[in-house]
């Protein structure tokens, strides 16, 4: 199978080509749902924690003009999981295809790439918050330097369907507009 043919199913029955894609297959529930089925750090939490939980959080650290960009900031991973970040430094035509995905989200829901460094900023305040609340003391040092954690949030580690719901809701807030469940 050739690389611009391989193709996945997404829950809301796309047939969605990861390495050619169309923008308007890119849907707001594929994501929701997709990232609410998905758990941070691989798993490796001490309960269930999804990335759409950690996204809604995250869209919260920012100002409200940048929230929607918060919230969508790994919808990537919708397309092609979340692969740690400590592995996608070996892996650059993964890095390539996230980078790309991301580009067609920011597409899609007219997202401003300028604002990728308040997002990661938001991101690192999770990551802080997580290793400290949602898995066990590190074994080593983490890598890299993590800000103070705010106190602003609390991990609520929601079900997937309570996540999906939450993620969507945060969406129609951002918005102003209803979505039609299909």
């Amino acid at each position: 199978m050739e690389k611009k043919s391989a193709w996945i199913q997404t829950y809301t029955g796309v047939a969605f080509k990861p390495f050619n894609f169309s923008v308007e297959d890119i849907n707001i529930e594929d994501i929701a749902h997709a990232l609410s089925m998905l758990c941070r750090y691989n798993g490796h939490t001490d309960k269930f924690y999804s990335v759409a939980e950690h996204c809604v959080h995250a869209s919260y650290l920012v100002s409200e003009d940048i929230a929607l960009h918060a919230l969508l900031h790994d919808a990537a991973e919708t397309y092609m999981s979340d692969v740690l970040g400590p592995l996608k430094k070996f892996f650059p035509d993964l890095k390539k295809l996230e980078h790309s995905l991301s580009d067609g989200i920011c597409e899609r829901f007219d997202l401003d790439k300028a604002q990728e460094h308040e997002v990661k900023h938001a991101d690192l305040l999770m990551t802080a918050i997580e290793k400290d609340v949602a898995m066990g003391p590190p074994p080593i040092p983490w890598p890299h330097k993590l800000p103070a954690a705010p106190d602003t949030i609390t991990l609520e580690f929601w079900s997937p369907v309570e996540a999906e719901k939450e993620f969507l809701k945060r969406y129609e807030e951002i918005c102003g507009w209803s979505i039609k469940k299909s």
